[in-house]
């Protein structure tokens, strides 16, 4: 049996948090443009259609954030490391903006309401 090199500590911790913020930024970017998407190609009679179904399930990957949010923290603190650090930073970031974000939208600035 040939034995496993040893790993160092928080490597699996930080292999989740990663691949669980991944998921979340990209499943949030989904549900972002289906809210926003019609908005853009239709004009705002029509988001408000989509925007009650896709602002729930918005919480589902934003708790997937928080979770990566917590397993990054628990990697950093168990080997420091560089990576580690800005893995948890950006954890950080989507935890903070992904509310903003699926609430307010693409911003006032980029949508022609005079119509």
């Amino acid at each position: 049996m040939i034995p496993a090199p040893p790993t160092r500590p928080g490597t699996r911790a930080s292999a989740v948090a990663g691949s669980l913020l991944t998921t979340a930024v990209v499943s949030i970017g989904a549900l972002w443009a289906v809210v926003f998407g019609p908005l853009w190609l239709f004009g705002e009679q029509r988001q408000l259609l989509l925007w009650f179904w896709a602002v729930p399930l918005a919480f589902v990957p934003w708790l997937a954030a928080i979770a990566a949010l917590v397993l990054a923290l628990v990697g950093w603190s168990r080997g420091r490391g560089r990576k580690r650090a800005v893995l948890a930073v950006c954890c950080a970031v989507v935890v903070l903006l992904a509310p903003i974000v699926m609430v307010f939208g693409p911003g006032s600035a980029l949508v022609d309401t005079s119509v």
